[in-house]
């Protein structure tokens, strides 16, 4: 068993119900589902896709579909009856609010 650091996870992926943590010194993995698991973790971290939720503290760059973070890029994709556009909008609108507060 492995208890990880939240600040320190760049970002999690999921591959049907594997959970992929990838963190500062390496990746992790585990059985969950991505939408549990995201009832759980703190509001820095936001689900731009359905196999993938970010933590915002890590975002060098927000494109028109797409999200860098170190040397990964990470799709922002519609999902939830909402368009790419809207998911890109609340995404810059959140990590801006970070850096506020």
């Amino acid at each position: 068993m492995v208890y990880l650091s939240l600040p320190e996870v760049l970002y999690f992926s999921s591959d049907r119900r594997c959970v992929t943590a990838h963190t500062l010194h390496g990746s992790y993995e585990g059985y969950y589902q991505l939408s549990k698991l995201m009832e759980s973790l703190p509001q820095y971290f936001y689900q731009c896709y359905k196999s993938y939720a970010i933590n915002l503290h890590y975002v060098q760059r927000i494109d028109t579909k797409e999200v860098h973070i170190q040397e990964e890029i990470i799709p922002i994709s519609a999902y939830g009856h909402r368009s790419v556009a809207e998911n890109r909008a609340e995404l810059v609108q959140r990590k801006s609010e970070l850096y506020q507060s």
